[in-house]
């Protein structure tokens, strides 16, 4: 896959977002999975109708459900971000100093120039310079962008 047709600026941006999110979809899912325990403590609870309607129980029960389904859509999200950043580090040494890089930046959010001192000690380089670490930051992204599974949605083709 080449890059020709790409916007790179916008693509990576595009990647970035995801990246950043990734804390935010965590957060969301530990919020979700404590409203469904809560209100499924609150379901457990209730008095249950002789009949075999409740609308109390019903809305109850599909209020259950929509968090539920929410929480496993965060959760994909988290895991297909969490295997491109495993996929993309397993072939070479460069590859997986790429990985770290994103990893540090955007899902331990380090900065810049602390990211520069741990991929130097990590992989035993002498030096990063915030120059190099954003250069290898753009390929990362890109690399990034390329083995994610719904990578159509990251890039930005030119002209478009």
């Amino acid at each position: 896959m080449h890059y020709s047709d790409w916007d790179i600026n916008e693509t990576c941006k595009n990647a970035k977002q995801v990246l950043r999110q990734f804390n935010e979809w965590r957060e969301e899912v530990a919020h979700l999975k404590l409203e469904v325990s809560l209100s499924a403590i609150q379901y457990d609870g209730m008095l249950k109708s002789e009949t075999n309607e409740n609308g109390t129980e019903n809305s109850l029960i599909r209020q259950i459900a929509e968090l539920d389904d929410d929480c496993y859509r965060l959760e994909h999200q988290i895991v297909m971000v969490e295997k491109t950043l495993d996929v993309m580090g397993e072939p070479t040494q460069e590859s997986q100093q790429l990985s770290t890089l994103l990893r540090l930046r955007y899902i331990e959010r380090y900065s810049v120039k602390s990211c520069c001192e741990r991929l130097a000690m990590l992989f035993h380089l002498d030096y990063i310079s915030e120059s190099k670490f954003h250069r290898d930051e753009n390929e990362a992204l890109l690399l990034f962008v390329r083995i994610y599974p719904e990578r159509d949605d990251l890039i930005v083709k030119i002209g478009s």
